[in-house]
């Protein structure tokens, strides 16, 4: 049986390109951008794009919590209500009216 390979962490990282990836990660540069950049820091038969995969998280791993954990509270929410509202009032269209603009008369 094979065991998978360790996630890295920040401290197998440069420095400068974990401050690219956050760079990248708040929208500060686009993906094109992230990757030329990254490619300096690409030896050893990694590129690029194998960087980003290596930085960005894996959310599939991530622990799940037990619905039976007594550190978690849980509550129900209410149904939401199947009333509508039927209101009877006509509806006043001199607010959205622009000036100058007539209305014809029922």
């Amino acid at each position: 049986m094979q065991h998978p390979t360790p996630r890295l962490t920040a401290q197998d990282f440069d420095q400068e390109l974990l401050i690219l990836f956050d760079a990248y990660v708040h929208g500060n540069i686009d993906r094109r951008g992230f990757l030329e950049k990254a490619q300096k820091f690409a030896v050893g038969g990694v590129t690029a794009v194998g960087l980003l995969a290596a930085l960005s998280p894996n959310f599939a791993i991530g622990q799940v919590v037990p619905k039976t954990d007594a550190t978690t509270r849980q509550r129900k929410t209410p149904p939401k209500s199947k009333r509508r509202c039927k209101s009877t009032s006509p509806v006043s269209m001199s607010a959205s009216t622009p000036p100058g603009l007539r209305m014809k008369p029922r």
